[in-house]
């Protein structure tokens, strides 16, 4: 050993068990449950968050795996129509259409023949002496022969054309406009 140098005894003080000041302590026991309480929210805060993202893994899947069954079903099925609510519509249209054409043609000619069955009945308009013609003046004859002509030229012609329309009308509306026509007319 130098002088120089100061010699140092071994002792067992340092192995010996001290008491640490309990300002101390407690701040070690305060800080330490600060990180334990930190560390479990960050973990939560983890947690959450990949819960999230396995329900949105779990959305995916599940929507691809939807599709691709009906894909699969589209593939795998008969070929049907693309819009079959739009023809069976266009059928119904129709078919309404067609029951309106004939209503609308019956009366039509229900109309025409009481107006021919009226003219036909009135008697001959050729005195002067009736109120008919002093109401309408001199030229009642012309008008009453072109008007019957008009008339008799458009049943014919109504006759021919409603021809397939009155084979498929219905006989009971039929009878029910002839005979409220006898009632008004």
């Amino acid at each position: 050993m130098t002088p120089s140098s100061p010699v140092i005894k071994k002792t067992h003080l340092g192995l010996r068990n001290t008491s640490q000041d309990p300002d101390q302590l407690k701040r070690l026991s305060d800080e330490r449950r600060r990180r334990t309480f930190l560390r479990k929210v960050h973990q939560k805060g983890e947690d959450k968050k990949w819960d999230v993202r396995a329900e949105q893994i779990l959305r995916e899947e599940y929507i691809s795996s939807q599709r691709q069954w009906l894909e699969s079903q589209d593939r795998s099925a008969p070929p049907t129509m693309e819009h079959p609510g739009e023809e069976i519509m266009d059928v119904i249209a129709a078919k309404h259409a067609e029951e309106m054409i004939d209503q609308v043609m019956s009366q039509e000619n229900q109309e025409v023949e009481a107006l021919v069955a009226m003219l036909e009945d009135r008697p001959n308009e050729g005195t002067l002496g009736t109120d008919d013609s002093i109401r309408y003046g001199s030229d009642d004859e012309n008008f009453d022969s072109i008007f019957a002509e008009i008339l008799a030229t458009a049943s014919e012609e109504s006759a021919a054309q409603s021809g397939f329309w009155h084979m498929h009308a219905n006989p009971k509306e039929d009878e029910e406009h002839e005979e409220a026509m006898d009632t008004t007319g």
